[in-house]
Formats: structure tokens, sequence, C-alpha cells
């Protein structure tokens, strides 16, 4: 299942769904840090 985008998916429509809901999120996955390194646009859900 490795480098199909399942893990990228997941992570992108958790945030988005943070944002939608006005939630702030706490990273505790590696992936999901790595994620929001790369994504700057998610920065003001921590």
């Amino acid at each position: 299942m490795q480098n199909k985008g399942y893990g990228a998916k997941l992570v992108k429509e958790t945030l988005d769904y943070a944002r939608e809901n006005h939630l702030k999120v706490i990273i505790t996955c590696p992936f999901a840090r790595i994620y929001m390194a790369r994504h700057k646009e998610y920065e003001d859900l921590l």
C-alpha cells in the first residue's frame, strides 16, 4: 500500500475536516508530521 497516496489523502481529508469544523489538531503520527511540514497551509490548525 506504500507510495499510492493513501496516507496523504487520509491526512489531507482529516485536516480539511478539522478546518471546516473550526478544530485544532495535535499531530502524533510521524507521517502526518512530515505532511504538515510540507504543506504549510495547514499550520493554522496546530
